[in-house]
């Protein structure tokens, strides 16, 4: 990589949001801007666009007009929501790489956060970024040496944590530990993307670093899934990838159904307390026949606790 290579290539795959890619898209460019010309050469911003019918193209030329280092792809047929992310992280360039979910609001002060971190320390290998509604319950911000430390501290802590940074903008990662071949072989997991960068992580090494700088906020109102892409059993995916974990970094303290338990009773929090809300957050989603099978698949399973 040579020197003119950014250091930090952030990448959006999106198929028809252009209503929240315009959001997405608007507030990572403006950040860009705003650290100033020596510094703008060492963030990449590119948009990997699955077919949309919608004025998604337009959003980037818009944004384009602002910054004209925007590089916009678009594929000839929708290939799927899991290798638009692949297809993002082959474009990345720089060092490190953050692939952008199109509905997440991106927090002022984001993009230089991450600029900073891995100026100051290039070794990082992850950075974890969490929703800043979210309480990991691990004290941050904290460094630590590999990702079996951190596993190992979230099984202790909050096995659920392990759980909701698979999220796929919960996630800064080097690179070269994107493993592209490990995430084509567990598209119908669910968590391709995690399976291929931790895999990459175990066989490279490096530091893991939990930043308490408000970085993203997932909205309340969710965007619809990718072409009504609904998970057919999220919790037998969670458990497998655990489990994966598990026995991938020797966490024997790691206990799937502890996080999966936890995950139950957030959702029947949500449901009881405040249920108008609840759909009202969901309805958009709830439009979609195949929401409702997987809701009330999910819901089943929560109240049989199984």
């Amino acid at each position: 990589m040579g020197d003119s290579s950014p250091l930090l290539s952030i990448a959006i795959p999106t198929r028809n949001r252009s209503r929240y890619l315009r959001d997405s898209l608007g507030a990572i460019a403006d950040q860009i801007l705003a650290l100033g010309p020596d510094r703008v050469r060492l963030v990449s911003l590119h948009v990997s666009d699955n077919t949309s019918t919608d004025d998604t193209p337009e959003v980037v030329r818009e944004v384009q007009s602002r910054l004209p280092q925007v590089t916009y792809h678009r594929h000839p047929q929708n290939i799927g929501a899991n290798p638009n992310v692949d297809s993002c992280v082959l474009a990345a360039t720089g060092k490190h790489c953050w692939v952008v979910g199109d509905d997440e609001i991106i927090c002022p002060g984001a993009v230089a956060h991450l600029l900073n971190l891995i100026q100051h320390d290039p070794t990082i290998a992850l950075i974890i970024c969490f929703d800043t509604n979210y309480d990991c319950q691990i004290k941050r911000p904290r460094r630590f040496d590999s990702y079996r430390d951190y596993a190992t501290e979230c099984a202790r802590v909050n096995p659920h944590a392990l759980i909701e940074h698979t999220l796929v903008t919960s996630n800064v990662f080097r690179t070269s530990t994107y493993l592209q071949d490990v995430s084509r072989a567990t598209l119908k997991t669910d968590y391709s993307h995690m399976y291929a960068m931790l895999s990459g992580l175990l066989s490279e090494g490096g530091p893991v670093c939990l930043t308490e700088y408000p970085m993203i906020t997932v909205r309340d109102r969710r965007a619809p899934a990718v072409d009504g892409d609904w998970p057919s059993d999220l919790e037998t995916s969670w458990r497998n990838y655990l489990a994966w974990q598990r026995d991938t970094f020797s966490i024997p303290s790691l206990e799937p159904e502890a996080a999966i338990e936890l995950v139950r009773r957030k959702l029947m929090h949500k449901l009881t307390r405040q249920p108008l809300r609840y759909l009202a957050n969901n309805l958009h989603a709830l439009k979609d026949p195949k929401a409702w099978i997987w809701f009330l698949r999910r819901l089943k399973k929560h109240l049989l606790g199984r």
